[in-house]
């Protein structure tokens, strides 16, 4: 049974006993952007007519696996989250599982399932913020995607609309800096509806295939699901945000982590060229003779297609 931390009108109640203590400092986060809470696992916030909620996982409510540096938790119950004030119920929480990744491909995923009650409902489901231990050295690429199932209840048909001042996107990942504070990589899936009693699954991923070169060294990464759904709607996401300290491959002499056409044209352009020639391009000069010519293209040409992945 894990440790699950509600807090209610400014009171922390415990429900549980935790399986494990997580190693201090390798996760800390800004709990939806309201106030500090180390090793947090988990944040919902819900906000509706009736009020708003809030439920916190803390770290070490988790299992910490030194063997695959990899942090785990599963929630053991469904949570009800209540108004602060009358502790009327907003929604529930039925599921939770938060996986994280912390050596060279780090890695969040957060899966979940949540229904809303009476009133359409705000919910704001915020990941740990994971170091990635980047050094100057590092470049980075990443990759997230994220899949969500919306079913009417209610029998009046449902919506899910993204929420949020970065976008329509319901799932967003960050990094270097906590969420709003930091760098936006990607929104994804900006609305779901369904009629009915029916059920409807979005899915999206950036970049649709391998890696997205990010540019900068990363130094920390974090998730968030932001949607409003309609009332007695339930909702499962499955989410993943990934960062890679990638090396590009051989013939990537854009190193945009993929040997393609953009690659070709590169070394076209500095073709017939050698070392001290204006033009010259060292990365074009595959098999390092000194020379841009046709050996670098047939070096090129015979792991063309390739991703760096």
């Amino acid at each position: 049974m894990g440790v699950t931390t509600r807090i209610l009108g400014g009171q922390v109640v415990l429900l549980g006993l935790a399986v494990s203590v997580f190693a201090a400092g390798s996760m800390t986060a800004l709990a939806s952007g309201f106030d500090l809470v180390p090793n947090i696992t988990i944040a919902v916030d819900a906000s509706n007519a009736v009020g708003h909620g809030r439920v916190v996982v803390g770290g070490n409510a988790g299992e910490w696996d030194p063997n695959t540096a990899t942090f785990s938790w599963l929630l053991d119950q469904p949570i009800d989250i209540l108004d602060e004030n009358t502790l009327e119920p907003i929604g529930t929480l039925l599921s939770a599982q938060v996986v994280t990744h912390l050596e060279n491909d780090f890695r969040i995923e957060v899966n979940l399932g949540i229904v809303s009650h009476e009133s359409t409902t705000v919910f704001n489901i915020a990941s740990p913020l994971v170091s990635t231990g980047g050094t100057e050295t590092d470049f980075s690429v990443g990759r997230c995607y994220a899949s969500i199932t919306l079913t009417d209840l209610g029998g009046d048909g449902a919506s899910l609309v993204g929420y949020g001042e970065y976008g329509i996107g319901a799932f967003q990942a960050f990094y270097d800096g906590y969420q709003e504070s930091g760098t936006r990589f990607s929104h994804l899936l900006g609305t779901i509806e369904t009629d009915n009693g029916g059920t409807a699954t979005g899915s999206q991923a950036y970049p649709q295939f391998g890696f997205a070169p990010i540019g900068t060294d990363v130094y920390d990464m974090s998730t968030r699901l932001a949607f409003t759904i309609t009332p007695h709607d339930l909702v499962y996401a499955t989410t993943r945000f990934e960062i890679s300290m990638l090396d590009p491959c051989y013939g990537d002499i854009n190193q945009d982590w993929r040997v393609d056409i953009s690659d070709l044209a590169v070394l076209l352009g500095a073709y017939d060229t050698s070392v001290n020639d204006p033009g010259f391009n060292p990365a074009a000069d595959l098999n390092e003779d000194g020379i841009v010519d046709v050996s670098d293209v047939s070096e090129l040409l015979s792991v063309y297609g390739t991703p760096c992945y």
